[in-house]
């Protein structure tokens, strides 16, 4: 009886554990919260139990998280872990793309995109990312031609419509990317980023009092000021403020703007 019991005792020792170690995998696949995400992530490698493509998506989970919380060295070296075991495994490369643009290691994220590309070819992702590289390079054509090659592999992929449209925006073809930034906003109606661009190309297309308020909009509702230090930045260079850069967005930068906008400047930040 005793040893029914000391039997009966252990499976449900192990069920309890599977059940913990379900529960941190669960955790650890969590997009909406990032530090639950990392906890259960960190709870499944230390464990042990997990081996092969299961565990190079966990250390890819982590990289992820890890990068969205900018710990850029341990997502790299999480990501670096996941294709470790899996050298054709995707996902990471966007990840480290990321990293590296954010870093303005622009040539090392291109890598890491063609490297995906090299995997699946058909990888919207990829090229979306790719290009977005190549839009910080100023290299607006060649971002055109990758936002291009996401949208025929996914039409209704929503942000190469609107990395397109900044990019057709910065080559002067602005009816072009007003059609963009219409096509972003009916995938993703009310979209901050899609208005945004849609305000700027309005705006040099002569319909000023229409841009400003959703320009203001996006403004406040971001609420970064690094976001409106680029802009007084670029104001400033412009010839429309004279500073301070401080990251607010005050009546003096807001008219800054305005005068901008009455006479079609081209804002690119």
């Amino acid at each position: 009886m005793r040893y029914i019991l000391s039997i009966l005792g252990s499976l449900a020792l192990v069920s309890t554990i599977a059940a913990a170690q379900a529960s941190d995998w669960d955790d650890c696949a969590e997009e909406r919260d990032l530090k639950l995400s990392l906890a259960g992530c960190t709870k499944v490698l230390d464990a042990g139990e997990v081996s092969g493509k299961r565990l190079a998506t966990t250390y890819y989970y982590r990289g992820n998280v890890n990068r969205r919380l900018e710990n850029l060295d341990q997502a790299v070296e999480d990501l670096n872990h996941s294709l470790a075991i899996n050298p054709n495994y995707k996902h990471p490369y966007i990840d480290l793309g990321l990293v590296e643009k954010n870093r303005k290691n622009y040539e090392q994220a291109i890598a890491h995109y063609d490297r995906a590309l090299e995997i699946d070819p058909k990888f919207a992702k990829a090229y979306y990312n790719r290009g977005n590289v190549y839009w910080f390079q100023e290299q607006y054509g060649r971002a055109v031609m990758d936002y291009d090659q996401a949208i025929d592999i996914d039409p209704d992929y929503y942000f190469p419509y609107v990395g397109r449209a900044w990019a057709l925006y910065a080559l002067g073809h602005d009816a072009l990317a007003l059609q963009n930034a219409d096509k972003a906003l009916e995938l993703r109606p009310g979209d901050g980023h899609a208005r945004n661009i849609r305000a700027l190309v309005l705006s040099v297309l002569g319909q000023w009092q229409e841009a400003l308020p959703e320009l203001d909009a996006f403004i406040i509702e971001e609420h970064k000021p690094a976001l409106v230090e680029r802009l007084q930045t670029s104001l400033i260079e412009m010839g429309y403020f004279d500073g301070p850069v401080d990251g607010e967005y005050g009546p003096k930068t807001r008219s800054a703007l305005e005068a901008c906008l009455k006479e079609r400047c081209r804002l690119l930040n």
